[in-house]
């Protein structure tokens, strides 16, 4: 019990470093001192690799990498996070700041190739659930909707239990009425509003598809 009460306490003691070097990491970034805050941050894996502040790390080296222009190795940073446990609200998160990275400078395709690859490796995940999304949203952004629709089909049917799902459907009806899709429109405006019959906007939606079909009564 003694050498378990000295451990306990030898960890608490590293957990406040790690906490302290970590604060002083993120001061040096938010003072413009990326370079600093980088090493700082490697620093702190390397004395304490299975710290509990490992994925708020590696997040943190991932903004540096941007910051420095060094998207690749921020890329990895992320999927650092996402291998550690691929169904943590962190790794689902890292997914999301990665598409934006290669959103914001309008690398879809790179986008598309490595969430991809988060799906083959991580099956049923909920980082493969955000890469699918992404996948869709990657395909909308760029104006290809017929792509976009198949892919926001394949993510609803995949992770109905997604809490991203509703925005995919609500994306998914836009689509179809730009298609002039309509009564694939009023299938999943129907869909939604079974779910969530006091949802305002899709009513509305769906009134402005069945206008769009001469149906006025039911508009």
């Amino acid at each position: 019990s003694i050498i378990l009460a000295i451990s306990c306490a030898n960890s608490f003691a590293s957990s406040a470093d790690d906490m302290q070097l970590f604060q002083t990491a993120d001061d040096l970034r938010a003072d413009g001192k990326v370079h600093e805050a980088l090493a700082l941050y490697e620093s702190i894996l390397e004395k304490s690799p299975d710290t509990d502040l490992k994925d708020e790390i590696l997040v943190q080296m991932a903004s540096c990498y941007i910051q420095l222009g060094d998207e690749d190795s921020a890329a990895i940073s992320y999927l650092k996070v996402i291998s550690i446990d691929p169904n943590s609200v962190d790794a689902a998160n890292s997914v999301s700041l990665m598409a934006n990275m290669y959103t914001q400078r309008y690398r879809f395709d790179d986008l598309v190739a490595i969430a991809k690859q988060i799906i083959q490796k991580f099956p049923g995940t909920e980082s493969a659930a955000m890469a699918s999304y992404r996948i869709a949203n990657s395909y909308y952004s760029k104006g290809s909707n017929k792509e976009a629709m198949e892919e926001y089909k394949s993510f609803i049917t995949q992770y109905p239990k997604s809490m991203m799902r509703s925005s995919a459907l609500n994306r998914l009806i836009y689509l179809y009425v730009a298609e002039g899709m309509l009564k694939e429109a009023e299938e999943a405006a129907k869909q939604i509003l079974s779910e969530s019959p006091d949802n305002t906007y899709i009513r509305q939606q769906l009134a402005l598809i069945y206008r769009k079909q001469g149906k006025y009564d039911d508009a």
